[in-house]
């Protein structure tokens, strides 16, 4: 707060310094219109003397008058710029009938207009300052209630950043853990998956195995295949000679049993003749 108001009035009193150098250059103005110097610049002079024409050039200057001038310039607050370029534009017959006294004269007349629009800067000044004092004072309570908003926004903002780091901390805290239980579940799948691939192996070293004492059952069936075909190939060459016979003999039975049922009937009939013949008898 003290730094806040120190700053208002270095910003008041700088005000002022400008506020003071801007009458100072509305009141050279003045002058050089006074004086008729509109649009000529001020520039520094050598010597007051010879600037009023008391002393030619190459003659030595007093210096007690050229004190005595100055001062009296510097009391009436007048440039010696412009005092020279009023001489210069004077003649020389007028410049060498023209007094200090007169000069003097047309200088207090100069003054006393200079010193009115001093007084009418000044008020207007005061004026300015007043309200500047009245804005500085506004401008403090602004400051004051904005340094309130901004202590309690940056509590506030404080506590969101405090709760924002406890919950990156928990959430950071959570991962961790994740992290780790999924690395040891992975290194659990890892070794089922190392345990597996080694069964596999196994499994697999007996399946070649089985695989080759199938290979060779098959060989051997293959063999016992190609036994039973020729087996088969002698069966069937031995039934086919068993039914050539089979025929064989069953045409010779049935040529039997016709002959035989002929025989049969014809000794049937001869005994049923003897019979008749004796019951006729």
């Amino acid at each position: 707060m003290r730094r806040i108001r120190q700053a208002s009035r270095r910003q008041a009193e700088d005000t002022r310094e400008d506020a003071s150098e801007k009458a100072a250059q509305v009141v050279r103005t003045e002058v050089k219109r006074i004086l008729g110097l509109d649009g000529r610049p001020d520039f520094e002079a050598e010597s007051v003397q010879h600037i009023m024409g008391l002393t030619r050039d190459g003659q030595r200057v007093d210096p007690e008058l050229e004190k005595e001038l100055r001062a009296e310039l510097d009391a009436l607050g007048l440039d010696l710029g412009l005092v020279k370029l009023r001489y210069e534009s004077m003649s020389r017959e007028d410049r060498r009938q023209l007094t200090t006294f007169e000069v003097q004269q047309a200088f207090l007349r100069v003054v006393e207009r200079v010193e009115k629009l001093a007084s009418q800067a000044s008020v207007s000044l005061g004026h300015r300052i007043r309200m500047f004092d009245a804005e500085a004072r506004d401008q403090l309570k602004l400051v004051a209630a904005l340094r309130v908003l901004l202590e309690t926004e940056q509590g506030k903002v404080e506590e969101l950043v405090v709760s924002f780091r406890n919950h990156i901390q928990e959430q950071t805290d959570d991962l961790k853990d994740l992290v780790v239980q999924e690395k040891k579940a992975i290194a659990g799948k890892v070794k089922d998956l190392q345990t597996a691939f080694a069964d596999m192996g196994g499994h697999m070293k007996s399946c070649e195995t089985r695989v080759q004492e199938i290979d060779s059952r098959l060989e051997s069936a293959g063999v016992a295949a190609t036994a039973v075909e020729q087996q088969a190939a002698r069966v069937m060459t031995e039934l086919q000679r068993a039914d050539g016979s089979a025929r064989a003999g069953w045409r010779l039975a049935l040529l039997g049993g016709v002959v035989g049922s002929a025989a049969g009937g014809f000794f049937a009939f001869i005994v049923m003749l003897l019979l008749w013949a004796a019951t006729s008898g």
